[in-house]
């Protein structure tokens, strides 16, 4: 078996929408071929793994000159950046509880949000740490951070570029001092971090430092856990199990019998767990006495899935996902159900926390509310704004509904579609279909502020919940994972085909748009199905699926995807690996392949090479296929405010030009 590559040979050439024509630039490439478990691979665009070298970071640059060029020549292009520049919005994102107080994020007017504190009845509000003081562009941002036990100092995640690395740093919140130790070769997030009982101290996760030059792709390698006590040198930083360390806090996560557990609070010596897995595929509520080593089931699966639970002052409480949106079910402690605390709507609750007194503490957001935080008292049941979000929108001029659409084999896929409340369905929306579907990952109906310029401009927004997701447990996770990762495809072209066939848009009007797993996603299926849709935007995404394993985090991705050294696994991914399934003149729909030069999880390689595989094999008169790579940003993590305009700008400009009918395109 061979597996042919591009034809590097045919230089092709885009049409910009003011009628001028561009050369797509020359990307390097070579007669490499690889023999992978007996097939011949072709790799033609190899050269472009080398991100350093001179030829790519020139091709690169010939790249964006290209897309800029085309970008600006869309007449809509200023005026989304203007409509998102002019949205104005005070939002709190809950992050933690502890005893009288919450925490959380709020955006004030610079590149970065800060972080805040205030009591849980939303008095004494306090700003803790602004990022801002870091890095006047915002390439220095914290987006992971968590307080002492004892409140008096904060874990400071600091990433550069928007990397996965992070460098940990501790505020004294007495003081408003930052100390000066700086902990490094962390990655990833907070769930890496967890602070000593006695807040002298933390536990962290740390990577072996990669070679230099290689920081961007060198394979990560786990070193171990180790202690920082405060006010030394990382050099003197003991390994985990070393005698003499503080205690650590209570475990947050642990795998019991396969299953995974997380912790939801203790009393009368009882711990309450969700516990998630092969035995519970929706998710359960247990029990369990670390005494007698005895668990006892208190809530049992059932047909909706469970994400979380909390024990607020001897009541649980349970958040699940019904058709991905969020319920919340309170429960005595025998698992004895009293009822449920109302949301709003079809929703997301994030930072679900027990407060003092038997409140609950949550944030719930939707396509049309943004985050709000509420306080419920269990003792009441009397449910209290705490931060209510202050934007210069008009959210009741928006609506969200939620649509089934069947796939191949019957499956129904839920889509929840927003709109401006007067656009019609007339079958000639710009319709902008997004998902994910990977990783056990749940895409859930949730607030963004820069979909508002596309609403009012009479777009609609569709996010699918799609297999290998987790919304409806361990089964739909599995049922779109190595071997059946072909059904993910087919739930997502479902979804489009049901917009299609329920009057929202047409196929030249529907564009589609993922990220990381989704990336792959949307390439994997505008290759497979092109007559579906009217554009494409694959974001920071998995395009070499016999490469993957070879950079950074890569190899940790193999469970999800299969193995190239098995026949059946390596095989199924070469079905539909998006840099080896592009053909020779066949015409994609117009495809923004974007990506980011410091992204060291996916590395930028992977969003090269597919355009370059696209942009050699278009045929004459074919759509353009452009490459759109930041600088100084990674996987999308603590982006400043200015550069998530620019892009979103970016890509609503290139869906309208490509989505809207003529009538409503300016001239």
């Amino acid at each position: 078996m061979f597996v042919q590559g591009a034809n590097t040979q045919t230089l092709r050439s885009v049409k910009l929408p003011d009628g001028r024509t561009q050369p797509y630039p020359q990307a390097p490439s070579s007669d490499q071929v690889d023999t992978v478990n007996g097939i011949e691979v072709s790799d033609p665009f190899r050269p472009l793994e080398n991100i350093t070298a001179t030829s790519t970071q020139i091709w690169v640059e010939e790249q964006n000159k290209l897309t800029q060029d085309f970008l600006a020549s869309i007449p809509e292009r200023d005026s989304f950046e203007e409509a998102l520049r002019g949205v104005q919005a005070k939002i709190r994102r809950l992050e933690d509880v502890q005893g009288d107080k919450i925490y959380y994020t709020m955006g004030i007017g610079k590149q970065q949000p800060a972080i805040f504190e205030s009591k849980v009845d939303g008095t004494n509000e306090k700003m803790l740490y602004d990022p801002n003081q870091l890095s006047q562009t915002g390439n220095l941002a914290v987006d992971e951070w968590k307080v002492s036990p004892d409140g008096t100092r904060l874990a400071l995640g600091v990433r550069h570029n928007g990397t996965d690395a992070i460098e940990w740093r501790v505020h004294d919140l007495s003081t408003d001092k930052t100390l000066p130790e700086r902990v490094s070769n962390s990655r990833y997030g907070a769930d890496s971090l967890s602070w000593s009982s006695d807040s002298k101290g933390f536990y962290y996760q740390r990577y072996k430092q990669p070679e230099a030059g290689q920081e961007l792709t060198e394979v990560v390698k786990y070193e171990n856990e180790y202690y920082h006590s405060l006010g030394t040198a990382q050099s003197e930083d003991k390994e985990h199990d070393a005698e003499g360390l503080p205690e650590a806090g209570p475990w947050t996560y642990r795998q019991v019998d396969g299953n995974d557990w997380a912790r939801g609070g203790d009393d009368a010596g009882l711990t309450y767990v969700m516990a998630k897995g092969p035995m519970y595929p929706r998710g359960a509520i247990l029990s369990w006495d670390e005494e007698d080593e005895r668990e006892k089931v208190l809530v049992p699966n059932g047909d909706r899935t469970l994400t979380q639970v909390v024990l607020a002052q001897g009541e649980l409480v349970g958040h699940y996902l019904e058709d991905a949106h969020s319920k919340l079910v309170r429960y005595d402690k025998s698992g004895q159900k009293i009822g449920e605390i109302p949301l709003p709507g079809m929703g997301s609750v994030t930072g679900l926390e027990a407060g003092p007194e038997g409140k609950v503490i949550y944030s719930y957001s939707s396509p049309t509310q943004p985050h709000t935080i509420y306080s419920f008292d269990t003792q009441t049941g009397q449910n209290t704004v705490v931060w209510k979000p202050e934007l210069n929108y008009n959210m009741d001029n928006y609506v969200t509904r939620l649509t089934f659409c069947e796939s191949k084999d019957g499956t129904q896929v839920p889509v929840y579609l927003t709109h401006h409340k007067d656009t019609p369905m007339d079958g000639q929306r710009p319709t902008y279909l997004y998902a994910y579907g990977g990783f056990d990952a749940n895409e859930t109906p949730r607030f963004d502020w820069t979909q508002l310029p596309w609403f009012d401009k009479g777009g609609v927004y569709a996010a699918a919940a799609l297999r290998g997701g987790g919304e409806y447990g361990t089964a739909w996770h599995k049922d779109g994972m190595r071997m059946r990762k072909q059904n993910v495809f087919d739930d997502f072209i479902a979804a489009g085909e049901g917009l299609i066939r329920q009057g929202v848009t047409a196929p030249e009007h529907l564009g589609i748009g993922g990220a990381s797993n989704g990336g792959l996603l949307v390439a994997a299926t505008e290759i497979q199905r092109p007559d579906l849709f009217g554009a494409a935007l694959p974001q920071v995404g998995v395009h070499d699926m016999v490469r993957f394993p070879e950079f950074t985090g890569g190899h940790h991705w193999i469970n999800e995807y299969g193995e190239k050294d098995k026949s059946n696994t390596l095989k199924n991914m070469l079905k539909y690996s998006p840099v080896h399934n592009v053909k020779d003149g066949v015409k994609y729909p117009p495809t923004m392949v974007m990506t980011g030069d410091h992204d060291d999880r996916v590395v930028p390689s992977h969003s090269y090479k597919l355009a370059a595989e696209m942009q050699q094999s278009a045929p004459e008169e074919g759509n353009p296929v452009l490459l759109r790579t930041a600088h100084n940003i990674g996987h999308g993590f603590g982006m400043p405010r200015d550069m998530r305009i620019e892009e979103q700008a970016d890509q609503w400009a290139f869906l309208w030009h490509h989505l809207a009918p003529d009538s409503a395109k300016a001239s």
